[in-house]
């Protein structure tokens, strides 16, 4: 997936690899289950409106009736950054991953899940946005970004020395490595997806704490992306539980109505 690439360490583990690197097994059609060291996570995509969105659901270390898995989703053409393309894409999409989540409650036993849509509210303009101001910096100073240092809850982390980009996760104390680059290179490879978390790091760093504004929005942004779906989650399927922390929602998929079961 798209989503997991080059910056997979920064909030999905490294688990978008070959077949050869773990067991891989089709729990429904269209849906892929890979188990990758002590990572289970299920994959699938769905074509709306001229978009294929990928959308992931995993989770990491011992698997129980209550393990709470985390949800991704993206599309294969902006990564991460969802273009907003109006409340009926909107709606479309909150239908497959409910779809998606509801046939591995199912059949695989997974029975809470996280989902933070704020994290998908980084648009490709925006983005780009901040490629060109992360470009002027290094073309005035090569080693602007040395010292950079970025790790987020998850565990995934960027480091920079000597114009070296190290990008990778922690696993059980034990820092694994997924790609490393010189800065140069990072900066003109498109296929790189900067998330907001990741551009707000950069931004500070450079000392443009003034820009985080302008070219990222405010977090009331990122809540009134939450509200909306935790509202399209209260209309299109009543009697589903679920709680809010600060932007994540954990959904309880054993409330679910017999209706869609």
């Amino acid at each position: 997936m798209r989503m997991m690439e080059s910056f997979k360490g920064l909030k999905h583990k490294n688990i978008n690899q070959t077949a050869e690197d773990g067991e891989f097994k089709e729990v429904a059609p269209g849906i892929i289950r890979r188990d990758i060291y002590d990572i289970r996570a299920y994959q699938t995509s769905r074509e709306i409106n001229g978009l294929t969105y990928e959308i992931e659901v995993f989770h990491e270390g011992e698997i129980n009736k209550s393990s709470a898995y985390s949800l991704g989703f993206g599309t294969k053409e902006h990564g991460e950054d969802i273009t907003n393309q109006g409340i009926g894409v909107f709606n479309k999409v909150v239908d497959a991953i409910l779809e998606t989540i509801i046939v591995l409650h199912e059949k695989e036993e997974v029975n809470k899940i996280i989902i933070d849509p704020s994290k998908n509210s980084f648009s490709p303009k925006k983005r780009q946005d901040v490629v060109n101001e992360l470009h002027k910096a290094y073309d005035n100073n090569k080693k602007v970004f040395n010292g950079f240092n970025y790790k987020n809850e998850e565990g995934g982390f960027i480091k920079i020395e000597d114009g070296i980009i190290t990008s990778g996760h922690e696993s059980k104390g034990i820092e694994l490595v997924d790609f490393t680059s010189d800065v140069e290179s990072y900066l003109n490879d498109k296929s790189h997806s900067i998330n907001i978390d990741l551009a707000r790091g950069f931004l500070k760093h450079l000392g443009l704490g003034d820009k985080v504004i302008e070219l990222l929005g405010t977090k009331k942004v990122e809540q009134q992306r939450r509200i909306l779906f935790e509202r399209t989650l209260k209309m299109r399927f009543p009697g589903l539980s679920y709680e809010v922390n600060s932007n994540e929602i954990l959904i309880h998929l054993d409330s679910l109505d017999k209706k869609y079961k």
